[in-house]
């Protein structure tokens, strides 16, 4: 990483940063002592920053870092050490946890706050929660939940993680249990440092008046991660036997590495189809939470509106009455920002939409699945063994599991969707890599 693109030189005046999109959240790796090669999951160094200057990991941290806490610890000092002048002016704040992403670590005590919680396995987990969104009325009381997704192979120290709930041993159980203890527990000490935040800003009089939106990046993770490679023919599982320790004692420690497998993913998205890599709504429905009383009509709103991330920007620009920027910014050329502002729907929930209009379509592709979606009506392509290789079609008002394929009910609807996405793939200059095989064998 460069000090150029890092994010001392992409606007922010301060910045703490862990440059990579995983990593221990203790910053112990054991493994580069022995000169594993580098790769951004298992390889901290060089990697952290402070303003425009890399840290060493093991001497520049502090001795109890934790990705959550200290994450958080540099975003109070940021604000609480700004001047009076500083106070006087609005803040742009971009706090970026790590967790819950693998290796699952998180400190014991709150570990223990979830013993025997998931004891009785994803299945009753993944009812467990849709009965509950049903109770609080953010799912139809006749939602039917997708089925459980499995993987296709499991690790040799963890197989258990793609049974049967029924057809585990009690010792595998346990141990696929703690897995999801130990999320929780990561879950809980976000959540926990997060209330820090706001409690600064309610202290200092700011809370009113800022703009607070929590997301997810994406749905829940559920790949199996053993097959994949490092260099050298090494797989991440290799190093993983060499330099960790996943006993059931240990798991959650910082030399522990360790994630939770499909089931428990799917448990997660309940009741939404697989998790993340996929186009379903498993993997691209997330939970968001937004704060801005200024235009709160009630205490609290529960929003069913379709919206994306796209729209964002706009809505922070709307807000800080912004205009947004044109082509050329800055002697580059720039594409138009796709999404909408959110602020009247904020202001107004019941009476405007992002994106109400009939016309407006929204699509996804990633590596080579595809979604389209315009209204309710949304179209699905996966690739097998993801999928069948076929558009399928599901209306999300009334099957929000993505269980009923409605392709030949409506062919015309269908076909739109995929004249739709063709589109889209033109204009955003799109590779679609599967459409290029599919292809070149039919010219063959």
């Amino acid at each position: 990483m460069k000090k150029e693109v890092a994010p001392c030189a992409r606007g922010f005046d301060k910045s703490f940063v862990y440059l990579a999109g995983a990593g221990n959240h203790y910053a112990k790796e054991p493994q580069l002592d022995e000169g594993i090669p580098r790769l951004p999951m298992l390889c901290g160094d060089g990697l952290y920053m402070a303003g425009d200057q890399f840290l060493d990991r093991q001497t520049d941290l502090p001795a109890d870092f934790y990705s959550s806490k200290s994450f958080v610890d540099e975003m109070l000092g940021f604000l609480k050490g700004r001047s009076a002048e500083e106070k006087e002016q609005p803040f742009f704040g971009y706090l970026a946890f790590t967790a819950p992403h693998w290796p699952l670590q998180a400190p014991k005590e709150t570990i223990r706050k979830y013993s025997g919680f998931y004891d009785d396995g994803p299945d009753a987990l993944r009812l467990r929660r849709l009965k509950a969104l049903v109770q609080r009325g953010l799912m139809p009381s006749d939602t039917e939940a997708a089925p459980i997704q499995r993987s296709l192979k499991a690790w040799d120290d963890m197989p258990f993680l793609d049974k049967d709930w029924a057809d585990m041993t009690h010792d595998e159980q346990a141990k696929s249990s703690r897995l999801m203890e130990i999320y929780a527990a990561m879950v809980d000490e976000m959540d926990q440092h997060l209330g820090r935040v706001v409690s600064y800003l309610e202290a200092s009089g700011e809370l009113d008046n800022t703009f607070i939106l929590f997301m997810s990046d994406n749905g829940a993770e559920g790949a199996l991660l053993e097959a994949l490679p490092i260099l050298n023919g090494r797989s991440l599982a290799e190093v993983i036997d060499q330099h960790y320790e996943n006993s059931i004692a240990n798991l959650g420690e910082a030399n522990s590495f360790s994630w939770y497998g499909p089931q428990w993913a799917s448990a997660a998205t309940a009741p939404s189809r697989a998790f993340k890599g996929y186009t379903t709504e498993g993997g691209i429905r997330c939970p968001c939470i937004v704060r801005y009383p200024p235009l709160a009509t009630a205490p609290s709103t529960v929003s069913h509106a379709f919206t994306t991330v796209m729209d964002i920007m706009p809505t922070v620009l709307d807000l800080a009455q912004v205009a947004p920027p044109v082509s050329p910014f800055r002697a580059r050329a720039i594409v138009p920002m796709r999404g909408k502002s959110w602020a009247a729907h904020l202001a107004n929930p019941g009476a405007e939409t992002p994106h109400s209009n009939e016309q407006d379509c929204t699509n996804w592709e990633l590596f080579g699945c595809r979604a389209v979606r315009q209204g309710p009506w949304k179209a699905v392509f996966m690739y097998p063994p993801k999928g069948s290789g076929e558009w399928e079609l599901y209306n999300l008002d009334t099957d929000p599991g993505e269980i009923r394929d409605m392709a030949t009910v409506e062919p015309d609807r269908l076909k739109q969707l995929m004249l739709q996405y063709e589109t889209y793939i033109q204009d955003a200059g799109v590779f679609d890599g599967y459409l290029a095989i599919q292809t070149r064998a039919k010219n063959k």
